[in-house]
């Protein structure tokens, strides 16, 4: 039996899994431009972790990431999900962790599918292949619609959304 230790607002609960351990990481960037026309504004990453089997929420973070683009704060989400994944659980080959995102951008570039000539989005693209190879699994990426009511993205949205505006 696997056992995961995770911290929820401060308390520290064991949670215990049988055999092969399947997380689902749901992200989301937010970018606030108010009544601006720029391309970049204050920008929030979203992420629900959930035990996939038991679909039970493992942890939900929100983060500020400054003044940036939808598409980074959409990448910064992911890079996010997995540093606290690698940071809170001992990953090893019995993982399968399945990143979903609303980014068609991220999904289809992170799975190796579409290119992008953005140096700062190929530089964070660059961290996330890297934790997921110091991690040893092959993350599954997958792409769903936004704002249609799927209930991981609007929390991962919500947390986003709510990062970018400082709340």
């Amino acid at each position: 039996m696997k056992s995961l230790d995770f911290q929820s607002t401060g308390i520290i609960v064991a949670l215990s899994l049988g055999g092969d351990v399947k997380l689902e990481i749901w992200t989301d960037g937010s970018c606030y431009k108010g009544d601006s026309t720029d391309a970049i504004g204050d920008a929030g990453s979203g992420i629900v972790c959930i035990d996939a089997d038991n679909d039970k929420i493992l942890f939900l973070l929100g983060e500020y990431i400054g003044v940036e683009s939808n598409n980074y704060a959409e990448y910064r989400a992911i890079e996010l999900g997995l540093e606290e994944v690698n940071r809170r659980y001992e990953v090893d080959e019995s993982f399968e962790i399945e990143v979903v995102s609303d980014s068609k951008l991220a999904v289809n570039t992170l799975s190796g599918n579409w290119k992008t000539d953005k140096p700062h989005l190929r530089e964070i693209m660059a961290r996330i292949q890297e934790i997921e190879a110091d991690m040893g699994v092959i993350l599954q990426y997958s792409w769903v619609k936004a704002h249609i009511g799927i209930h991981y993205n609007e929390l991962a949205d919500y947390l986003a959304y709510n990062a970018a505006r400082g709340d």
